[in-house]
């Protein structure tokens, strides 16, 4: 291993040198002149607590995994807060911290949902269950949204250049205009496009957070570790949003061609929670075409591949499964969608939900002590 002070005090090297030469002085003087021990005892001293002082000034201390799975909620939080602290964490620490966590009952809520099992779901059922047409359901491909807002920007401002008899000049810096929208779209994952819209439509930023939110609580209530979100226009990360977590269960039974049922729901169901965010609170999920397929193509990927009838039934059980979550679990996915808003860090995130499940405890407890 590399040396515990050095890898979790970050210790100078030339301290340590020091106390080492002092160290063959103390043996020197055991050997030769013991008399003068205490002498050489404060001597050697002096160093090392120096040493220590200057490592405790270098800079703050990295939580290790191992350290992090003995943790308290609140330890836990604060750890969480601090991106530097996960820094050198795999996705294996992280799949261990959370699952030491939820031994503890160290995160409320972790992995509260569990036995999920697909069934076959056909348009009436969902519209049933989810009081949705399969219309509101059902999300637009936003490439071709922002290939329409493109061309309706260039006419406007083509028609306003004609007006002002600026035609010539609009054609000069027309190459202009595209190298910048093609570097945008190609290399900027849309982000300047994305900044006019939220620019131009605020409510659009809540849409983003309120779906991200839907994935980001129901993995954290099936019991899949969160690592971390970004919304756009919040963070320099290429793309329109996104809610990373791990499932490392997925990967191992894809690896092996042996998906389960339960691993598939449960992946499935925080797949659409996004779409069913959307839907519940707007009446229509525009974000969610790339989950859509994200799913066909992991089902597409098994062998047998799934296709046609099997693939939406699939699709319109996850959905309405993760209406049905969100709407059970509104007060934490309203209370999520707001810290994500102001962009907190992922601990503040956790925290909303924890508080919300201890709260949901308590009241599940009195009702049942009431009966």
């Amino acid at each position: 291993e590399e040396g515990l002070l050095c890898a979790r005090f970050r210790s100078p090297p030339r301290a340590m040198v020091r106390s080492a030469v002092w160290a063959l002085v103390l043996s020197s003087a055991v050997a030769h002149r013991a008399p003068q021990l205490p002498r050489c005892l404060s001597r050697v001293a002096a160093p090392a607590v120096g040493a220590l002082r200057t490592c405790s000034r270098a800079g703050p201390r990295m939580a290790t995994p191992f350290e992090a799975m003995s943790m308290s909620t609140d330890e836990l939080i604060a750890v969480f807060n601090d991106p530097a602290e996960m820094s050198e964490w795999s996705e294996l620490d992280w799949y261990r911290v959370y699952q030491a966590a939820q031994r503890r009952a160290a995160l409320p809520g972790f992995g509260t949902i569990s036995g999920l099992r697909p069934t076959d779901v056909d348009v009436p059922e969902l519209e049933r269950r989810t009081g949705l047409s399969l219309e509101a359901l059902t999300p637009r491909d936003s490439g071709v949204q922002w290939l329409l807002l493109g061309m309706a920007f260039f006419s406007v401002e083509l028609l306003l250049a004609r007006t002002l008899g600026l035609e010539s000049s609009l054609v000069r810096t027309l190459p202009s205009i595209v190298a910048v929208f093609g570097f945008d779209q190609l290399v900027l994952g849309s982000r300047l496009t994305l900044g006019l819209v939220l620019a131009l439509r605020p409510q659009y930023g809540d849409k983003l957070a309120r779906h991200e939110a839907g994935h980001f609580l129901l993995a954290y209530l099936c019991g899949l570790p969160v690592t971390g979100y970004y919304l756009a226009g919040r963070s320099m990360t290429i793309g329109q949003a996104g809610t990373i977590f791990l499932d490392l269960d997925l990967s191992e039974q894809l690896n092996r061609g042996e998906l389960r049922q339960s691993t598939l729901a449960r992946y499935t169901t925080i797949l659409m929670a996004g779409i069913a965010a959307e839907a519940i609170a707007y009446d229509r999920a525009e974000g969610g075409f790339a989950d859509e397929q994200q799913l066909v193509s992991i089902l597409q990927s098994l062998r047998p591949a799934w296709e046609g009838d099997r693939v939406f039934s699939l699709a319109r059980w996850s959905v309405a499964q993760s209406v049905e979550l969100l709407r059970e679990y509104e007060e934490e996915h309203v209370a999520l969608k707001e810290k994500m808003r102001e962009n907190a860090p992922l601990g503040e995130c956790i925290r909303v939900i924890a508080q919300g499940a201890a709260r949901r405890k308590i009241k599940e407890s009195a009702a049942s002590s009431a009966s």
